[in-house]
C-alpha cells in the first residue's frame, strides 16, 4: 500500500477515518473523538485520485500507546452530533497487514505454480509440502510459547519464595539478641555474690 508509504505514515501508530466529506468541521469533531485516546501527531487527507482511500483521512498519534487502548474498540463507526453522517475509523496496522499480507499470498501462490510446472510436480502436492513446512512453523511458535510461559511461572515461584525467606540482618539481630540474654543470668550471679562479700 504505497500510499501510507509515500505520505510517511507510521502505521502501527495510525487511522484511517473513511466515509468522510467536505465537512472539515465534521472531520474535526472526529479528530477530537479520536484525542480522548492520546495525543495526535498529524492529520492529512488522502489526495490521490483512484486510490480506494481518496478523500480519506490518515490520524497518526503521537504514541503507538494511544492504539493500545483504542485497537479493541476497532472497527468504529462513528456518528456526527447531527446524525447526518457516519465516519468508520480502522486501525491502519491491522488493515495493513491483512491486505499486505493478502496480496503477499496471492503473489507466493502464483510463484509456487509456476515452480510446479516448470519441475513437472503437481501443484497440490507442492502446497502440500508448503503447508508441512508452515505447520511445523506454528509448532515451533508454540513450543516457544510454551517454554516463555513456563519460565514466566518458575520466576513467579521463586519470587514467592523469596518473599518467604527470613531477613538475614534481621536473623543475625534476634541471634544476638538470644547470645546476649544467655550471659545475663551470669551477671545477675556474680552481682549477688559480690553483694554478699560486702
Amino acid at each position: 500500500m504505497d500510499v501510507f508509504d509515500n505520505l510517511g505514515i507510521k502505521i502501527p501508530n495510525a487511522v484511517l477515518v473513511g466515509g468522510t466529506t467536505e465537512e472539515l468541521l465534521e472531520v474535526e469533531e472526529v479528530i477530537e473523538f479520536l484525542q480522548h485516546y492520546g495525543s495526535i501527531g498529524r492529520a492529512t487527507v488522502v489526495d490521490v485520485v483512484g486510490s480506494e482511500f481518496h478523500k480519506s483521512w490518515l490520524v497518526e498519534y503521537s504514541s503507538g500507546a494511544a492504539l493500545v487502548t483504542l485497537e479493541p474498540l476497532l472497527p468504529h463507526k462513528y456518528v456526527t452530533k447531527d446524525g447526518k453522517n457516519t465516519y468508520l475509523i480502522r486501525g491502519l496496522s491491522s488493515m495493513y497487514a491483512e491486505r499486505e499480507g493478502d496480496r503477499k499470498t496471492q503473489a507466493y501462490l502464483a510463484d509456487l505454480e509456476q515452480l510446479a510446472k516448470a519441475s513437472g510436480i503437481n501443484y497440490a502436492e507442492v502446497l502440500k509440502g508448503m503447508m508441512s513446512h508452515i505447520g511445523a512453523s506454528i509448532a515451533a511458535l508454540d513450543i516457544a510459547k510454551a517454554a516463555e510461559g513456563e519460565e514466566e511461572e518458575d520466576d513467579d515461584q521463586a519470587e514467592g519464595h523469596a518473599d518467604t525467606l527470613p531477613n538475614p540482618a534481621e536473623t543475625k539481630h534476634h541471634q544476638h539478641h538470644h547470645h546476649h540474654r544467655q550471659f545475663a543470668p551470669h551477671a545477675t550471679k556474680a552481682s549477688q555474690q559480690r553483694g554478699a562479700v560486702t
